[in-house]
């Protein structure tokens, strides 16, 4: 479908590549939703950009900034869940990314913008978006012709942008993706002996150009090709992805003229992506579809998730293991339970008719000798190569640990419940180590998720593994805090993961609808969504959150809206409460108390120092409070309305608080913050991604503080340097601005040295 009209729409912006490949983000079995990536030397091409995509891409060794298009399958928060979170990781100054697809992603992103976090500074999209629907004709650009094959019945131009009630109504969109053919390489020995000059003129041979000297000799391409090409570097490859939806889009995408020419064999295909979903992947129909191509001249991979699960997040599992040996009823073991590696070929998993299944982080060449060109990715859990787990070992840690807890009073009596789960502790956005806010509490009977930050479902999946749907099913609430994104993402997909465990569960007569605690933002940002995109809002019932009386800041007995909502099944186990807390307008904290031993957990949000959270979580068993910066950097904390760590201290000792954790970190804090004295001395404990706390093993969460002293004794340092380095440059800064507020307002002249050593108030500097 190369036409000259669609060349006319395309944009080359570079010469066609001679190193392409395919790479396999994400399979779909663990954490995050399938998810492919065309790279070439300097650009990628995303293939949908699910929910965590911007965690995952570090691993490609490939920088936000170089991925301009994004091909989505399907207008599903599945596909398109991740979007926000990989656009706010570009730096400025990026090239418009093209969203590729239905017409859908735009305004989706339209419809985030008001809850991004005023932290990260001026939100980039979607006014660095550009559509590029499906039926504007096939895009080229120098690496790709990309054609569009719809596989529901629209005319071009109709209205497809509808709210419907099922998102399987919605249009979705296969892609055959041809590689452009790649000039032959250019012979610099025969350029320099046609005396050709430095400049255009090369790269006007390089475009397959013949171009004229000044001596007026006229050189053509094949003068300067190299005499012997490697036929690898000029290979052409056609690829097709295909994400069916239901069987009337397969039906549809069935008789598609553009694919009649490869099921009759006249075409050949390289390479079929499968993203179906495995109901409609296993059926006659589709296994005809599948069985049309000969395996010998057409790979297959299947990457819908139906493969046995594998580890994506290479430094979790890594972490957690490490954190593992050290205590592992704070840091379980995640699942799939794997230690070894995953890696091209020697990790290829096949079903019984040669397709192979999908692997994260495996490559396929479709261009380009293989291999040599680029450094090759790998997931790596084994033992002997974790970083963390070597220092535990080498330093003894293990026996440091037991220890320091011999010297812990014993417990009266155990008591696992409630349990704090740790799902994310970073601010802001998702990083390699930490995903963004998320905790849950449980019960014996019961989960209650405060927050829900992207990437959550996830976690919890990461968590509790081939028990999520039970999980899902006991999941009676989820608590809000506020609107930015940080908190909110992970929302809808949590929505329709629940409704789908409910779906399946055997026993629905037991179960009950989700609750959703939140202020009148969210609940309206959830009813828009479902008005214009898709219906989310019945899956749960609402309790709206009015944290003012008489216009000041209250804190409200919710315990009492759910029985008048009759809601009271939600919460059978717990008493709640939310307070007005100092953070956007409609920020608030909770204060939950169980029924059965009446202990008392409090959960700030993000916030400033409140007062009216002090009072409400006074004597609190446990404060979870945000400490988003380092004690350094308190004026930046009080203009982004957060905490600093000494700050969210104070809190719980005027709560008179048993407990405090701190969690919300800077991504400048990667693996870990800042660890001064006073945590120990105060009995604060750090909060880490995968963490679970239990009321009997809360007199020991601090005494790791001392662990993790050693165990990141570099990163550690590393910090302490960094804020060394600043104050240095904001004391030099400092005594800059003196000295020339000095030379403009002094009719004297002194010396410079003199000068350079005095502060702002003129005395002698340190």
């Amino acid at each position: 479908m190369k036409t000259s009209e669609a060349r006319k729409q395309s944009q080359i912006i570079e010469l066609a590549p001679s190193r392409i490949s395919l790479e396999i983000m994400s399979s779909g079995t663990c954490n995050m939703e399938p998810c492919i990536l065309l790279r070439t030397l300097t650009r990628g091409y995303l293939i949908n950009c699910p929910e965590s995509t911007s965690r995952m891409l570090p691993y490609t060794s490939l920088r936000p900034n170089a991925i301009n298009d994004i091909l989505i399958t399907s207008p599903n928060i599945r596909r398109i869940g991740g979007i926000s979170g990989f656009m706010l990781s570009q730096e400025p100054g990026v090239a418009p990314t093209r969203i590729h697809g239905p017409k859908f992603v735009r305004a989706y992103l339209e419809f985030l913008r008001p809850f991004a976090d005023a932290e990260l500074g001026e939100v980039k999209y979607p006014g660095t978006v550009v559509e590029q629907p499906w039926d504007s004709g096939a895009y080229i650009d120098a690496a790709f012709t990309i054609n569009y094959i719809p596989m529901q019945h629209f005319e071009p131009g109709a209205d497809t942008f509808k709210p419907v009630k099922n998102l399987d109504e919605r249009e979705s969109i296969a892609y055959l993706i041809e590689t452009n053919p790649c000039q032959r390489s250019i012979d610099m020995f025969k350029v320099v002996k046609h005396k050709v000059p430095k400049g255009p003129l090369i790269g006007k041979l390089k475009a397959g150009e013949s171009i004229m000297l000044p001596d007026g000799r006229i050189v053509s391409p094949e003068d300067v090709y190299v005499d012997e090409e490697d036929p690898s570097q000029l290979k052409d490859s056609k690829v097709l992805i295909i994400d069916a939806v239901t069987m009337p889009q397969l039906n549809r995408f069935m008789t598609s003229p553009t694919m009649q020419p490869y099921f009759s064999g006249t075409s050949k295909l390289d390479y079929i992506v499968h993203l179906t979903k495995p109901e409609i992947f296993g059926t006659e129909i589709y296994q005809k579809f599948s069985a049309k191509f000969d395996a010998t001249k057409t790979t297959q991979i299947i990457a819908n998730g139906s493969g046995a699960p594998d580890p994506h997040l290479e430094s979790v599992y890594r972490l957690q293991a490490g954190h593992s040996l050290i205590d592992n009823k704070f840091f379980p073991s995640l699942w799939p339970p794997f230690e070894g590696i995953i890696n091209g070929e020697s990790s290829k998993s096949t079903d019984e008719k040669g397709r192979i299944f999908a692997r994260p982080l495996q490559r396929y060449v479709l261009r380009g000798p293989p291999r040599s060109w680029i450094e090759e990715c790998q997931i790596d859990i084994r033992p002997e190569t974790n970083v963390i787990t070597t220092k535990v070992n080498n330093d003894n840690v293990v026996e440091k640990w037991q220890q320091i807890c011999s010297t812990v009073p014993e417990q009266q009596e155990e008591e696992p419940f409630p349990k704090i789960i740790f799902f994310g502790t970073s601010s802001a956005t998702p990083s390699k180590y930490r995903n963004v806010t998320s905790l849950m509490i449980q019960t014996p009977e019961s989960f209650y998720l405060i927050d829900c930050g992207e990437g959550t479902y996830g976690q919890i999946k990461q968590m509790f593994g081939e028990k999520t749907s039970e999980v899902l099913t006991k999941l009676r609430v989820i608590f809000m805090t506020h609107t930015h994104q940080d908190h909110t993402n992970g929302l809808i997909t949590l929505l329709q993961e629940r409704q789908r465990a409910y779906q399946l569960a055997e026993n629905k007569k037991e179960l009950h609808p989700l609750v959703v605690v939140c202020n009148r933002n969210i609940q309206k940002h959830i009813h828009t969504f479902s008005k214009h995109f898709y219906d989310v809002y019945s899956m749960a019932k609402f309790v709206v959150t009015m944290l003012y009386v008489n216009r000041a800041p209250a804190c409200i007995d919710l315990t009492k809206l759910f029985e008048e909502n009759g809601l009271l099944y939600a919460i059978p186990d717990i008493t709640v409460s939310a307070c007005k807390v100092n953070h956007t307008s409609d920020a608030g904290g909770y204060i939950i108390t169980t029924k059965d031993k009446n202990r008392k957990i409090v959960f700030s949000g993000d916030t400033t120092p409140c007062d009216l959270l002090i009072q409400s979580g006074m004597n609190a068993d446990v404060l979870i409070h945000e400490a988003t910066f380092d004690d350094d950097r308190e004026i930046e904390a009080q203009k982004k309305k957060h905490s600093t760590m000494k700050q969210a201290v104070n809190v719980g000792k005027a709560m008179n608080a048993k407990h405090i954790i701190l969690t919300h970190f800077s991504a400048r804090y990667p693996k870990v913050p800042m660890l001064p004295k006073y945590l120990d001395e105060n009995g604060v404990g750090i909060a880490m991604d995968n963490l679970v706390v239990s009321m009997d093993s809360l007199p020991k969460l601090s005494k790791l503080n001392e662990i993790w002293r050693i165990v990141y004794e570099e990163e550690l340092f590393n910090i302490e340097a960094r804020n060394y380095s600043k104050g240095i440059k904001a004391l030099k800064d400092s005594v800059t601005n003196a000295t020339l507020q000095d030379s403009t307002t002094s009719t004297l002249t002194e010396p410079p040295a003199k000068k350079r050593a005095l502060g702002n108030n003129g005395s002698n500097s340190p």
